[in-house]
């Protein structure tokens, strides 16, 4: 587990928290997050701490991605491109495999 990690996961099962967790600088910024965790997760343990943990951060960035628009853009790029090719007649010039490619890219 890397760093980032294992601190937070040390002090939540530890229960230093609001001591250890909030005087560390690499994880005191994170504090309120580490105790949500705490919170919901009932059974926490050095067996399931990293894969919690992971599944986390994992929330976190998607919330963040979705929050400054990244899936929006890429939706909305696809429909823009089908809607080029469409208008431009590439469907009919273009094999089905290369627009089976560009529709994968997209």
């Amino acid at each position: 587990m890397v760093e980032e990690m294992e601190l937070p996961g040390k002090y939540i099962l530890s229960d230093n928290l609001d001591t250890k967790g909030k005087e560390d600088d690499r994880t005191a910024k994170h504090i309120d997050w580490e105790k949500r965790i705490k919170n919901e997760y009932t059974a926490l343990s050095e067996d399931n701490i990293e894969q919690v943990l992971q599944e986390e951060i994992g929330k976190t960035f998607s919330t963040v991605l979705e929050h400054a628009g990244v899936f929006n853009e890429i939706i909305t790029g696809k429909r823009h491109s089908e809607a080029l090719l469409a208008k431009s007649n590439l469907f009919d010039r273009v094999s089905n495999k290369k627009l089976f490619l560009l529709n994968r890219l997209l």
